[in-house]
């Protein structure tokens, strides 16, 4: 249901554009059928990425659907996961702060997760953007401390 409304949100001329659009189509219906397959997820990102720089709530559904078609980290130095994930965070910290702390929460359980300095210092920026100086301060402190 979630892949129907997102496949309806995009434009007509994105998903009728070509070869890839008629790939982000097919992601977008049946991302477990890109599952795994880091390399077309990654391009698939990247072509949404060009299409929809103006349209921040597509990109950020976009990065969660390839983040989870993605699988889990295949190690602490799968640095394509840990950027996917870093543009997920930052797009949701643009969009909802509950979703991003929701999100950082769950990839501080992970070791890719905690390994990039890029997820807490998004976290931080967010926290004291919110108002939160403290929250943001804590946030930075513990990458240091885990990274």
């Amino acid at each position: 249901l979630v892949a129907i409304a997102l496949h309806l949100a995009f434009p007509a001329p994105f998903r009728a554009s070509g070869a890839m659009a008629s790939d982000v189509a097919r992601f977008l219906q049946h991302p477990e059928a890109f599952a795994g397959d880091s390399s077309r997820l990654l391009s698939l990102v990247r072509e949404a990425e060009r299409h929809h720089q103006d349209d921040p709530q597509t990109l950020s559904d976009i990065y969660g659907l390839a983040v989870d078609a993605y699988g889990p980290a295949k190690g602490v130095q799968d640095f394509d996961y840990r950027d996917l994930c870093v543009k997920r965070l930052r797009a949701l910290c643009r969009l909802c702060p509950t979703q991003a702390r929701e999100f950082h929460n769950r990839m501080r359980t992970c070791s890719a997760g905690r390994a990039d300095a890029r997820m807490y210092e998004a976290r931080a920026a967010m926290e004291e953007r919110l108002g939160d100086p403290g929250k943001a301060a804590k946030m930075l402190q513990e990458g240091v401390r885990v990274g």
